[in-house]
Order: structure tokens, then sequence, then C-alpha cells
């Protein structure tokens, strides 16, 4: 769910290719860290909303890293 919203977020903000960023966001690490990263909001004592929230803020700031990494070497994200 997490990464779903992410994606549909980055989508219809910045109209990034849907398909691409679902790939990117299920993919078994983005999943385990993303999952990592909810349960430690939890754990902190955060409601589930904002953990997830935070989670996957992260992750779509992994992605923006990632693509503007790939950019600035000439690769495509």
């Amino acid at each position: 769910m997490i990464a779903a919203l992410a994606a549909q977020a980055l989508n219809h903000v910045h109209g990034a290719d849907i398909e691409r960023l679902v790939k990117a966001f299920t993919s078994s690490n983005a999943l385990d860290v993303t999952a990592v990263r909810y349960l430690k909001h939890l754990k902190d004592g955060l409601p589930r909303g904002e953990a997830a929230g935070r989670a996957a803020t992260a992750l779509m700031h992994d992605w923006a890293d990632a693509v503007l990494n790939s950019s600035s070497r000439g690769d495509r994200a």
C-alpha cells in the first residue's frame, strides 16, 4: 500500500511513469527497506498513518536520489 501510494503521488504531481515507479517501488529491496522504516516508525510511537507517510516519503527520496545520480552519469533511470 505504501509503495502504491508513493507511486501514485509521484505520477500525479510530476507525471512520472507509473509502471516504472511501481516496478521500482515493489522490488524486493525497496519493499524490505520500506517495511523496516515503517516498523521503526511504529516502534517509535507514531500512528500507523504517519508511519506509512514517513516510509513513503523516504521511498520517494530514495527514488529521486537514484534518478538524479543516474542523470548525472548520463544513465536512464
